[in-house]
This record gives C-alpha cells, structure tokens and sequence, in this order.
C-alpha cells in the first residue's frame, strides 16, 4: 500500500507541482499557518514561528518535487524525514497544550505532505515514533 501511496505521491508531485505552488510558497505557507494558528490558538510570537517552520516546509518539498529523476523509494523517504523534521521543531516549540491541540488537529486532517492529500485517510506512515515529555 504504501507503493501505492509514493507512487501516486510522486505522479502528483510531477504533474501537479505547477499548480500546488501556484501560489508562493510564502503565500501557502500563510494560508496553512493562519488555519493552524486558529485551530491552536496561537499568540503572535507562536503564529510567526508556525509560519517559518511551514515556509521550510514547503520549500523543502517544492525543491524535492523538482529533482530530474525521482526515485520513488527516495521521494517516499525524504517526504517521510521533512515530516518528522517538521514535527520535531513543532514538539519543540510548543507548550504541551499547544502541541496537544496540534495532534488533535492533525488527526482530523487526511493523510498529506503540504497539501498533497490521498482521498482517504486510511495509509499510514509505518513508523512510529515515541517521545517522552518531562517537566
């Protein structure tokens, strides 16, 4: 299934770059950031660090989806290490409330890397990662 999944991830990253990034990066990463800042009620310090991290984000992705050869297996691992990356610097920005809210807003979400969303939300990534939060 999850063939399937960076299959279609990397048809969709070469047919689709054009019109995912559309618009800018800085202007998709504004959107995303002002519907997570809601979500998460953010202040301002914590919105504008949000809008970094989703910026990298997606520029990050953006310049994978234009690599010449893209070998699935490749595309499947880099998508998967700037997801992680990204919810580290989540994890390690935010308060517990904060990131809680971030998880439960998450699950809510369907399964996608920056926007590039499968139709339902029943693959997931296989693997799982445990932190321990102590004060």
């Amino acid at each position: 299934m999850k063939k399937i999944l960076t299959h279609m991830l990397a048809l969709f990253l070469f047919l689709g770059t054009n019109m995912l990034f559309a618009q800018t990066a800085p202007e998709l990463a504004e959107k995303q950031t002002r519907l997570m800042a809601a979500k998460l009620k953010l202040d301002d310090k914590d919105h504008q660090k949000l809008y970094q991290f989703n910026l990298q984000r997606l520029e990050k992705i953006e310049a994978l989806s234009k690599l010449r050869e893209q070998d699935p297996r490749y595309l499947d691992m880099r998508l998967d290490q700037i997801e992680e990356e990204y919810h580290s610097l989540l994890f390690n920005s935010f308060n517990k409330k904060q990131f809680a809210a971030y998880q439960h807003y998450k699950k809510d979400q369907p399964y996608t890397y920056a926007g590039l969303t499968m139709k339902t939300n029943t693959i997931k990534p296989n693997n799982a990662i445990a932190i321990e939060v102590t004060d």
